[in-house]
């Protein structure tokens, strides 16, 4: 995608948004489906169903109605969030090892993220799509923070060269992560289609770049390292019912937007089933040449979510597994090197009341040792936190063990219940000593809170 691309892509954001539309997030499988954007006046809002910015432009009144509730009529949303953190190393490592989006954060408080987001919801579960039979969104979605420097793709990091991914200074810089027009069809009695074209958020990876849809501050090694932050492309979803849900696209590749590292495109593609209540659980499949400078051979990431709440507690125990299976056959330039990597986590959520969440992740992950070396020197396909580990001789083992707190202080609060303070407890172990100071293993405390408006 060159500058003409981009310019009719940021041309077709504008016609939107002049015509009323704007952006959004579709939702997930497994994930709880959207509410519906209604032709008729919306209800005014309340602290059940208002993110506080749209709860407090509902305060500001134009004639019977507010600038919130017009807002809410049109299906537009506009939000966001801040997260401050805090990370301790008790081996004194700056930067820590291994980490994404806290590597220097070592005895700093850190400004992660100030996101601000613009967004047109279809909700391709609603009535809406199936009463107008076609429904226009999308989303532009900027970040400014220590993270946007972790996420920049390929073409879209003004800070230094394109083909580098992650420097140290400024510390604090912009990034536009999302920018993306799409269509809902109606299929059917209860069937509805997707089509998003733009930059989105990568459906591949458990975790999130958005905090407030991870359980901790800290990230798991598979995150950025072992999956793309975004894609640049095509994307297609089509919903059967409430249960079963299939997509698919072409994108230029991982973190790849007006730039690309090759000349290759990306296919990726996933199916999403909810079983019942207790049990869901999706596949995500990536393939296609991802290395700088050549197209063959490929690289096939596998990454199957299960998701169960056994009904037991009240269904407030959530376990979540999240396998990645990820082969690079380029790798490295050096014959006979073990190109592949796995990555299983676990995931563990009690949530005891509206005050307090208790989250439990363990984490066991493989790198082959042509996977060690091409990560962090891939350009933008990749986030680089591997190249803090140095050189390393074979494979690298790795295990976490992360404990952590989700605090809603002010859960009645309207401006204030999305509030929430994540304390965390981590240990990392290695099969090299290369974690702080030069062992196999490293302690770290982490804090942040985090804000959605």
């Amino acid at each position: 995608m060159d500058k003409r691309s981009l310019g009719i892509l940021l041309g077709a954001a504008a016609m939107l948004a002049t015509s009323g539309l704007t952006w959004a997030d579709t939702s997930s499988a497994g994930n709880a489906p959207m509410q519906d954007s209604a032709q008729a006046p919306a209800p005014a809002m309340s602290t059940d169903n208002a993110p506080p910015l749209m709860y407090g432009l509902d305060q500001v009144k134009t004639g019977d109605s507010s600038v919130g509730q017009n807002l809410q009529s049109a299906g537009i949303e506009i939000g966001g969030y801040g997260e401050l953190g805090y990370t301790k190393d008790f081996g004194n490592s700056n930067p820590i090892p291994g980490r994404s989006f806290t590597s220097e954060a070592h005895n700093n408080l850190t400004l992660n993220a100030i996101d601000v987001y613009i967004a047109k919801t279809i909700n391709l579960y609603g009535k809406q799509i199936h009463q107008q039979g076609v429904v226009l969104g999308g989303k532009i979605d900027m970040l400014y923070g220590y993270n946007g420097d972790f996420i920049h793709s390929n073409g879209l990091n003004f800070y230094h060269g394109n083909n580098a991914n992650v420097q140290t200074y400024p510390l604090y810089q912009f990034d536009l992560q999302q920018l993306y027009v799409e269509a809902g069809f109606a299929l059917g009695n209860n069937g509805a289609m997707l089509l998003r074209f733009g930059k989105f958020d990568s459906p591949m990876g458990y975790e999130r770049i958005n905090p407030t849809k991870n359980a901790f501050y800290s990230h798991s090694f598979a995150f950025g390292n072992l999956t793309p932050y975004t894609q640049t492309g095509l994307l297609g979803k089509v919903v059967m019912g409430q249960d079963l849900s299939f997509w698919a696209g072409v994108t230029r590749g991982w973190n790849q937007t007006l730039r690309d590292n090759n000349t290759g495109v990306d296919v990726l593609a996933g199916v999403g089933y909810k079983y019942n209540n207790q049990l869901n659980g999706k596949v995500n499949v990536s393939f296609g040449p991802q290395d700088n400078g050549t197209n063959n051979p490929n690289r096939l990431v596998i990454e199957p979510t299960i998701t169960y709440v056994p009904p037991i507690l009240n269904n407030a125990l959530s376990l979540t597994s999240d396998t990645v299976l990820y082969y690079d056959g380029a790798g490295n330039t050096i014959n006979g090197q073990d190109n592949g990597a796995f990555d299983e986590a676990l995931y563990q959520t009690y949530r005891y009341n509206r005050f307090i969440s208790y989250n439990f992740r363990e984490e066991y992950a493989y790198f082959g040792t042509g996977v060690v070396e091409g990560l962090g020197n891939q350009g933008s396909d990749a986030a680089g936190n591997f190249d803090q580990f140095g050189e390393t001789s074979g494979a690298l083992n790795l295990g976490e063990v992360t404990v952590g707190i989700s605090l809603t202080p002010f859960p009645d609060n309207a401006m204030f219940r999305t509030l929430v303070i994540r304390p965390e407890l981590r240990e990392d172990f290695a099969d090299h000593a290369l974690l702080s100071g030069g062992k196999h293993y490293q302690t770290t405390f982490g804090v942040d809170a985090v804000y959605s408006f």
